[in-house]
C-alpha cells in the first residue's frame, strides 16, 4: 500500500524512522515534502487518515507557496 500524507494527500512522503524491538517494526515516522507534516503510523486515525480527519485539518489542492510563513527563513550572517 502506498503512504499518502493524511493533511494534503499528496503521496511525496518518506519515512524517516522506524521504532523497532526485537527486530520487528512497531511504528514508523514519516514525513511529507510537500506540506511538512509529519507523523507516526500508529497515531489514531482522526491524526493519520484522510477519510476521518476533520475537514478544518486537511490541506489537499493548497498552493502552500502562497501562505503566510510563520516562521521567516534564517538569513544568512555576512
Amino acid at each position: 500500500m502506498k503512504t499518502i500524507c493524511p493533511r494534503c494527500e499528496s503521496t511525496g512522503v518518506t519515512q524517516m524512522h522506524a521504532g523497532m524491538e526485537n527486530n520487528q517494526i512497531l511504528w514508523r515516522v514519516w514525513h511529507c515534502k510537500d506540506c511538512a507534516y509529519t507523523w507516526r503510523d500508529s497515531e489514531p486515525a482522526e491524526s493519520i487518515d484522510p477519510k476521518v480527519r476533520p475537514a478544518w485539518t486537511k490541506m489537499k489542492g493548497v498552493d502552500f507557496d502562497s501562505l503566510r510563513q510563520v516562521i521567516p527563513p534564517a538569513h544568512k550572517p555576512t
